[in-house]
């Protein structure tokens, strides 16, 4: 049930307790985390990228240093540890990815102008990185517009799945879901979507963090 929005949260309390913290710090919306997280790892929090093989069986590495929940780079995650972070943290620790991901999309809303609201533009950074973003390198791989869109529509998606759009407050004291939190709303696996988008119309939401690693 990964593709429900209030199974994670239901199933896995300590994710929305993360991402709202990463929100109060960074200004990140949930709903834009969520979706950037379940695209680069499917919520797994010790998710690599393939094995890369030459001639079809000798090993030669991974296709690259991406680890976590937020499949952060090593060197990326190297300037967050010593920018924020500090030494001891990690990957596959949800807290430590979902901060990671708002001090970088945060930077990346300083630098670039692209709104903290905005998962698709937010997510072209996070992957192609800021100066390739700014060169719009993303414009020479059509697949990969069409992954960020699909991170777009997905966020938006969780964001819709509340009467009160996006809030995402609650007492936890009584026991309750988020009131933005409405499983008839919930995205599902095979959905295809068609997105309103400058960058992108129709999504193949299926396209994995592996395959982008091994095209990027």
């Amino acid at each position: 049930q990964l593709d429900d929005a209030c199974a994670i949260i239901r199933e896995r309390p300590q994710y929305l307790r993360a991402m709202e913290r990463t929100e109060r710090r960074w200004g990140i919306p949930v709903h834009v985390q969520m979706a950037t997280i379940y695209q680069e790892s499917k919520f797994v929090g010790n998710a690599r990228t393939p094995h890369r093989y030459a001639l079809g069986v000798i090993p030669m590495g991974r296709q690259s240093s991406a680890y976590g929940y937020s499949q952060a780079l090593d060197g990326t995650w190297e300037e967050y540890q010593q920018s924020e972070g500090g030494r001891g943290t990690k990957r596959d620790s949800i807290a430590d990815a979902t901060d990671f991901m708002g001090w970088y999309m945060h930077n990346s809303s300083e630098r670039l102008g692209i709104s903290k609201s905005d998962a698709e533009g937010q997510y072209l950074a996070y992957h192609e990185g800021r100066t390739g973003y700014a060169n719009q390198s993303y414009l020479g791989k059509p697949w990969l517009v069409e992954v960020a869109a699909a991170v777009g529509a997905r966020a938006v998606i969780f964001r819709a799945a509340s009467p009160l759009a996006g809030v995402a407050s609650f007492d936890r004291s009584a026991g309750a879901l988020p009131v933005w939190c409405n499983p008839r709303a919930a995205f599902r696996p095979n959905t295809r979507i068609i997105a309103s988008s400058s960058r992108a119309a129709v999504i193949r939401p299926s396209v994995s963090a592996a395959s982008i690693r091994a095209m990027s």
